[in-house]
Order: C-alpha cells, then structure tokens, then sequence
C-alpha cells in the first residue's frame, strides 16, 4: 500500500533539498527520491551571484553552507572583454549588497540533503524515480533502495535537465541559442586572489575563460571555445591544451605555472531550455528541470535557489498547493524570462565578433556610462527587472541613434 505524503521532492540535489527542508520545517510530510548514494563531482555551477546569496538567506541555508560545505565568500568580480578587467566591488556596486558565493557542489549536496532531513524531511538515497503521475491524488513509483510507490498532495520534480517529471507534465519545451561547449576543471595552487571570481571575453575569437576560488587554494576553472570549435577535452591528457586555451585570456599573469588539478576535466554543452508555466494537475517542476540557462553568465544556481524561495513560500503560506503552485509557475515565467533576454543581451554585446560588434559595445557601453540604469546587470543584480522592448532598447542605447539621427 503506498504511503501518503504533502510533499515528494524527485530529486534531492541543491532546490530539491532546498525546498524540501523548507516546507518540512513547516511541519508538512516530505519524501525526498534522491537517485545517487553519494554525489560525485561532474563539473557543473558552483558560482552563487550577490542576489543568489539573497535567496540562500530567505531559504535560511546560507549558513549551514557556510558551516559545513565551506562555502566561500567572493567580494570582487573582474569581468573583462578582450583582456583580464579591473576588479569590481560587488558588495558595493549591486544592490544586494552581497558578495557572491562559491563551493563545491557535491559537498554542498550532501550538506543540503542531510539539511533537509534535519528539517523532518524522508529521503530515501539510491532510488529511481521510474514514473510520476499527476491528478487528484499525485504519485511517484521508484525501484533501488526501499522500492516503492508514494502518492502526496503535489509532486515537484527537481531532477535536472533530463526531468522525468517534465516529461509526465508533457508540456514543449522551449529553446534560445546555439549551443556552445564549455570545459571545466577543479584545480589548485593558481596564482590569482582569492576573493575574486573572473570572467574573460574576446570577441574576436569567440573564446571565453572563467576563474571562480572556492577557499583552500582551490578553484573552479572553465574554458569556453567559440561556437564554431565542437572539440571536447577530458581526461589528463588535455589538461595541458586546456590550459593552452586559457593562456591567451589570462594577458602576461602566469597564473597556471604551479596549478594542479584535484577534479576532472570535462566538457559539456550550454543552451537555454524549459517550459513555459512549469506547473500542471499536481506536478510542478523547479530549478534545471523548469529551465535552465546558458551558464557563461552563471545563472543556474541562483535561479534554482529562487525557484525553491518562491514555491517554498507559496506552499508554507496557503492551504490550497495547486493554486500556490500555479502562482509560482506564473511567477517563474516572469522571472525567468527576463533573465533569458538579459543573457541573449548580454551575450550579443558582449562577444559579437567584428567592426558591428566593436560599434555596438561603443554605443552599449557609452550609454551605460552615461546612465547605469540602462544595464540591469542581472548577473548580479537579479532578474527582477521589466525585460521589454523599451528595456532592450536602453540597453543597447538605441534610442542614442535614433535621437542623433
């Protein structure tokens, strides 16, 4: 006979446990499915933006990160195109008035589960979600540790870019972009300050590096190739032409010449992907499984944090989930829309190859000095901006043309 929750939670990685301690802690019956025995590092997001660390606070677990998972405070960001940029005070310059946050990503799973259980929260370890089905009384069945099936007042799947339960929900997914390959590796020993996170454009090669300390001499270091190069490295024996990769956006700093790795390399591929109202009859989706987003800007936590916040507090605070749920889901398409075209935005301006490229960042940056509101910066401020074509139009400073034509 299946046992009968408020709450299952597929997937117990950052927003599943997140949200599942959450509402646990309101005294609501939670099942977490968490497929891993033991969370492995794969080379994914370890980067918390300043309006990200806004959200780790409202869902109270800044500080168990910051106990247990060492997470690791970056009060400057140098962002630069064509060379390594003058670093920016990020505490001072956003209006969250937050550094930004780093760690590593399978200690901080295992924080946040173990966190989540400590709510009240039952997580099972080593189950495969095997269906998931939505309606008046809405079910998971899994098969591995303590196989079984489950039904609760709602089923939120948190179980990433393959979700089984967006699949269930049915809805088309949606896309933006050309993908573009990233690699990424753990390393130690580099040659850069540790309260610092970079990020390196040049839009003459399409090439992209990023430089993100987590504390004890370690950091996570990624390579982003242009579009047009589908080459993958992994394994040692491209350490060294990643690290060749790397050299020509670093200037003369020799910042790799005692670095060594502590963690693969591998690559993956970027795009933006999700639904539209990722809520249906009982399922509701956050996180990867919702959307995700191109992670040259590093969006993906911040916005897996926001999504557990929003429906944490949606559910915590109203008697009727699936109207709360609705709520969310039109909330995170508000969201997360602007946070689409603020990449694409930034994106276009920031690597388009090129004379048009060259003119088009003269004119964006020029009018960004002359009037910082037409940047909303959503890498750090937060995608809590109206992103219309009058939006678009400041930001590339458009209207600067038409007025002097």
């Amino acid at each position: 006979m299946s046992e009968r929750y408020d709450l299952i939670v597929v997937g117990g990685g950052i927003a599943g446990s997140s949200l599942a301690g959450r509402v646990a802690a309101s005294g609501a019956r939670v099942l977490v499915l968490e497929r891993e025995t033991q969370f492995r590092d794969r080379v994914r997001g370890e980067w918390v933006a300043p309006w990200g660390v806004l959200e780790l606070e409202r869902l109270k677990i800044l500080e168990p990160l910051r106990e247990r998972a060492d997470a690791h405070e970056l009060t400057h960001q140098s962002t630069g195109v064509y060379r390594i940029a003058k670093p920016t005070d990020l505490v001072e310059r956003y209006h969250p008035n937050r550094p930004a946050v780093t760690f590593f990503h399978p200690t901080a799973q295992e924080v946040l589960i173990e966190w989540a259980a400590e709510q009240g929260a039952k997580v099972i370890r080593g189950a495969r979600v095997t269906s998931v089905g939505g309606g008046e009384s809405p079910t998971a069945e899994w098969t591995g540790e303590g196989a079984g099936s489950a039904t609760a007042r709602l089923v939120v799947g948190a179980d990433g870019r393959t979700s089984l339960v967006r699949k269930a929900i049915g809805r088309p997914e949606r896309t933006r972009g050309e993908m573009r390959l990233w690699a990424g590796i753990r390393m130690k020993n580099l040659d850069w300050p540790a309260d610092t996170g970079m990020l390196t454009l040049d839009p003459r090669t399409g090439y992209a590096a990023a430089v993100f300390p987590q504390g004890d001499g370690a950091a996570r270091v990624y390579l982003g190739p242009s579009r047009d190069e589908r080459k993958r490295l992994s394994g040692a024996k491209d350490i060294e032409s990643f690290l060749a990769g790397m050299q020509p956006l670093m200037g003369q700093r020799d910042v790799f010449s005692d670095a060594e790795a502590v963690g693969p390399l591998a690559t993956f591929d970027t795009e933006m992907r999700w639904i539209d109202e990722p809520y249906e009859d009982g399922l509701v989706l956050i996180g990867d499984a919702a959307g995700y987003t191109d992670p040259t800007w590093g969006q993906g936590l911040s916005l897996g944090f926001r999504d557990a916040r929003v429906l944490s507090e949606a559910l915590t605070t109203s008697e009727d989930w699936r109207a709360a749920s609705g709520a969310y889901a039109a909330e995170h398409d508000v969201y997360f829309d602007a946070m689409v075209k603020s990449e694409a935005w930034t994106e276009e301006v920031l690597l388009s190859p090129g004379p048009e490229g060259d003119e088009m960042r003269d004119r964006a940056f020029g009018a960004w000095a002359q009037d910082p509101s037409r940047n909303p910066t959503a890498a750090y401020n937060g995608p809590d901006f109206v992103a219309d074509e009058e939006a678009r139009i400041r930001f590339f400073g458009l209207d600067l043309v038409e007025a002097a034509t």
